[in-house]
């Protein structure tokens, strides 16, 4: 994971209260999303994150990605990744009331890791206090707390996203070619995620195109005095 998401070091007091903070948010959060019924506590997603649940659930049943059992195949999802780990979801023993509960769960841990990836970047262009005000404007933004936890895959996007263009800045200064191939994985992962990430995906390789383009060609000497 720490490959993974390539995050600084040194989690200090600050980033540990935000941390502390926004999991406190998402938890209120996600409590006011559930309700009950015949005595059995439920949790809730937006309709379009139950349209996909419905084609993990059949997925997950082994009826394939479909809406209606023997029915047409009809796609009616753009999120194939988030499915698939909904699908996971579906697998595991978990109580149909509560489901829902993990994937909100789900993105928690995104928004997180998302809040630490944002810090490591501040960090590369920025001081201390950058990383940690990037960090807590990222992890308490109502718009993408409220789409992650309602069960949509801008978070798992934004993560995917953001992680790019940190082993980017990785690459840029210190030429590990591991970074190269994070920086690929997570963009293939991105489009997975969803196709119209292709737009930020071209525009990252267009910078690595640019540095490299740019550090390949050679200095013209100085004019003699």
């Amino acid at each position: 994971m720490k490959r993974f998401l390539n995050l600084a070091p040194g989690l200090n007091r600050a980033t540990l209260a935000i941390i502390l903070a926004a999991v406190a948010f998402y938890s209120i959060f996600i409590i006011r999303t559930a309700f009950v019924l015949d005595g059995e506590t439920f949790f809730t997603l937006r309709d379009d994150a139950m349209i996909s649940m419905r084609y993990a659930k059949n997925l997950a049943e082994g009826y394939g990605l479909i809406w209606n059992r023997g029915g047409e195949a009809v796609e009616g999802y753009t999120n194939f990744l988030w499915v698939l780990w909904m699908a996971v979801l579906h697998v595991l023993p978990l109580s149909p009331a509560k489901i829902s509960l993990w994937v909100s769960l789900t993105g928690v841990v995104i928004l997180i890791a998302n809040a630490l990836v944002v810090r490591s970047i501040a960090l590369k262009l920025s001081d201390k206090w950058g990383g940690i005000t990037a960090m807590l404007l990222t992890a308490l933004y109502y718009p993408l707390i409220y789409w992650t936890l309602r069960g949509m895959e801008v978070g798992l996007l934004a993560l995917l996203v953001n992680a790019s263009l940190l082993h980017l800045l990785n690459w840029n200064s210190d030429r590990n070619p591991q970074s190269l191939y994070w920086l690929a994985f997570l963009l293939s992962l991105s489009i997975l995620t969803r196709p119209d990430a292709v737009i930020p995906a071209a525009v990252l390789i267009f910078a690595l195109w640019s540095v490299t383009q740019r550090q390949n060609t050679p200095r013209s000497p100085l004019p003699a005095p």
